[in-house]
């Protein structure tokens, strides 16, 4: 009866791996996919090109897309072998979970794994394959990528995670968000993965998981007619803390036109404002993000006749402009270093002053604007160096219009700037401006102290208390590395090992002798403590070794989690190790006039280290 029962039961499974099999092959791709494919074509391009400035290289897996100068890919790392079928407006195919899809559209590009059958609980991965990029998920769920501090969101970024049933409706579960790990293992080359970590048990079947490349283009005013308003797109990707900085160029008119920044989120300063004979006004805002400033889908300036916030009634006009971010700003009060501008008289040549910068290493914005523009909202302007975006409004006569240029670049020694022009497609009065932000300070800054001179070699029940202050610049989401020399007591994170350690911000690791707190943001001159040896977890406290002499404490820092890299602090802490009090030997009694053969006895006391006596 055994033997049968064992298999009438292989036969059962053997059938269930058929029919799963089955199911897997003969799943037709869900009906909104067909549809967005296309119709089949054999001939149709693995190269496609959306719109000018892309390109998109499909491929098993996924797929690449380069836009102006950046270039991004995403690979599934589990998918199946079979060949790509070609459609109209993508590629498919079949895979190990059901099916795999690619669309290009000029709006986006967009993969699709179609899932048919539960998976469980699954961490699906694609590797991200990027030039100089790194990816960051901000506080919105969209994942950003940064070159040199700024979010390249005007370029390309991945949409939140989104998950579709199989008629396209929205089913993404409560807290599903996407994660980015590097692979820095021996033979990992640093590799980027975008990850997302999901439990399909409550998923409907089919569903689709669609990660998708998108760009979040500069605002422009209506085209075609004046607004009283301007609304600018927020950038993907941020994170509370990230430096925002916003052009308008407006028309006057007949007076002077207010601009008005939005005050339902956070508070945008003002940091430089020129007007051009009452035809031309341009400001430049910044704002350092907040939660709130996070949550917002965009960003909408008014336009008075009078001061802001209230002063004189609305007041249409053409307007342009856009908002760049930027994560590695000096994290204080005003990030600006300096500013400056100048309103040019009319001409095809806009002209921004120079400044003179007083720390190395910042980024210069040249912002200019015209009381012009083409119909083409994308050829307005020339020779700016690194063009971040070029728009105007558009109808009703080039006259009538605004355009607004910004341009990027990393100056790295403090000084006079010089000017920085921008050429425009027709004759126009022109304001130009330059805007300087001032960095974090340079990885391996700031000082780590502590009061603690000297211990005894072998003792124990020692809690060391070091101090990190940060210079100008400060820090966000840094690093403080901190050497506990061989012999003491390993670091921990238990609070009732004789190495516990603590922190007073930040997120404390530990990894052989070696203490890190990450996540670290403070402003210049704030402080942070680290405790060795604390006995607040009602661990001992931590025993010290060594040989007698000084042991210093060798710690690094990093200003950024994004950028740079950890680099040795000027001078680390210093510890000295002693012996203690050496023994002390006394004696005590008489040898005047001791004639030979003649004895006298001699008392020796001897204190040790501690102070106990034995005679």
């Amino acid at each position: 009866m055994r033997p049968l029962l064992v298999a009438v039961l292989a036969a059962l499974l053997g059938a269930a791996l058929l029919a799963s099999t089955a199911l897997r092959s003969q799943a037709p791709q869900v009906e909104f996919l067909q549809q967005a494919l296309g119709e089949p074509l054999a001939a149709a391009p693995l190269t496609r090109s959306p719109d000018p400035s892309t390109t998109v290289q499909l491929h098993a897996g996924g797929y690449s897309l380069k836009r102006d100068a950046v270039s991004i890919g995403l690979r599934a790392t589990d998918s199946g072998s079979d060949g790509l079928e070609r459609h109209a407006n993508g590629v498919s195919r079949r895979t190990p979970y059901g099916w795999e899809a690619v669309t290009v559209t000029p709006a986006k590009t967009e993969q699709f794994l179609t899932v048919v059958e539960r998976q469980g609980q699954k961490t699906w991965r694609w590797q991200l394959k990027s030039l100089n990029l790194t990816p960051r998920v901000g506080d919105d769920g969209a994942v950003g990528f940064i070159r040199n501090g700024r979010l390249m969101s005007d370029v390309a970024y991945i949409e939140p995670v989104r998950i579709l049933d199989e008629l396209a409706k929205d089913v993404t579960p409560d807290g599903a968000r996407w994660s980015v790990a590097q692979d820095n293992s021996q033979g990992g080359g640093g590799r980027w993965f975008l990850e997302l970590a999901l439990d399909d048990a409550n998923l409907p079947l089919p569903y689709v998981i669609d990660p998708a490349i998108a760009s979040r283009s500069v605002g422009v005013s209506t085209p075609g007619a004046a607004a009283t308003s301007l609304t600018l797109p927020k950038p993907a990707g941020l994170v509370a803390g990230d430096l925002m900085v916003a052009q308008l160029t407006v028309r006057g008119g007949t007076g002077t036109v207010g601009i008005c920044a939005p005050t339902v989120t956070g508070t945008w300063t003002s940091i430089d404002r020129r007007d051009s004979t009452n035809v031309l006004a341009q400001e430049i805002f910044r704002l350092s993000a907040t939660a709130a400033d996070v949550a917002a889908a965009n960003y909408t300036f008014n336009f008075r006749t009078g001061a802001c916030p209230a002063g004189g009634a609305t007041s249409s006009q053409k307007s342009s402009g856009g908002i760049v971010a930027y994560i590695d700003a000096a994290n204080q009060a005003n990030p600006i270093n300096i500013s400056g501008g100048q309103a040019n008289a009319s001409s095809v040549t806009a002209t921004a002053p120079t400044v003179t910068t007083t720390v190395a290493n910042t980024r210069l914005l040249t912002l200019v604007g015209s009381a012009t523009g083409t119909a083409n909202v994308n050829d307005n302007w020339t020779g700016l160096v690194n063009e971040l975006w070029d728009t105007s409004s558009t109808n009703n006569g080039a006259a009538t219009r605004t355009s607004s240029g910004l341009s990027d670049e990393a100056i790295a020694v403090a000084g006079a700037t010089g000017t920085r022009t921008g050429t425009n497609a027709a004759a126009a009065v022109n304001i130009g401006q330059a805007v300087a932000i001032a960095p974090l300070a340079a990885d391996g800054s700031g000082t780590l102290t502590t009061p603690t001179g000297s211990v005894v070699s072998q003792s124990t029940a020692n809690t060391i208390t070091f101090t990190y202050t940060a210079v100008t610049g400060g820090m966000r989401g840094g690093s403080v590395t901190l050497d506990v020399p061989t012999g003491w007591s390993a670091p921990s994170t238990t609070g009732a090992n004789a190495g516990y350690t603590t922190s007073s911000t930040g997120t404390v690791a530990v990894a052989g002798q070696t203490i890190t707190v990450s996540g670290v943001t403070l402003t210049a001159a704030s402080t942070f403590t680290i405790v060795y040896g604390s006995t607040a977890g009602g661990g001992p406290g931590a025993t010290a070794a060594g040989p007698a002499g000084a042991q210093t404490w060798q710690a690094q820092q990093r200003s950024s989690a994004t950028s740079g890299a950890l680099a040795n602090l000027g001078a680390s802490p210093s510890i000295t190790i002693t012996h203690g009090a050496k023994a002390q030997i006394a004696l005590t009694g008489s040898t005047a006039n001791l004639t030979s053969g003649a004895t006298r006895v001699l008392t020796a006391t001897l204190q040790d280290a501690a102070g106990n006596t034995v005679t």
